[in-house]
């Protein structure tokens, strides 16, 4: 019997790459073929995990959970020594971009470590 989906575990599965990827645009600016192959890959990685939550493996939710939340955390990490740039100025693009990153992040956390989602993952 085939599981209905669910709208929140859809939205996960779509949404879930964009987090790791919110960078300021001067990181942008600096990108090199090596750079373009990595996000690639991780957008690969991305991907598998979008169809591992739609399939509900319980594998997908665990690694799903893992990447949102070491993103959160590496992004409040960095956040404070990088908010002010060597000359003294606030880098007011990476403060935004780490905030909304983190936000988005905790979100998508909430979402999927809901106790009904959960217990979708484990039947």
């Amino acid at each position: 019997m085939e599981k209905p989906t669910s709208r929140v575990v859809t939205v996960v599965a779509i949404l879930q790459f964009i987090p790791p990827l919110i960078l300021p645009p001067s990181m942008f600016a600096s990108l090199n073929l090596g750079l373009i192959l990595v996000l690639a890959g991780v957008l690969a990685v991305f991907g598998l995990l979008a169809w591992g939550l739609l399939t509900y493996r319980s594998w997908a939710r665990v690694l799903t959970t893992f990447v949102q939340g070491l993103n959160a955390t590496i992004r409040l990490l960095t956040l404070f020594p990088h908010a002010v740039k060597s000359n003294g100025q606030v880098d007011v693009a990476f403060i935004v971009t780490g905030v909304l990153s983190i936000g988005f992040s905790i979100a998508l956390l909430y979402s999927i470590d809901k106790p009904d989602i959960v217990v979708m993952f484990e039947s």
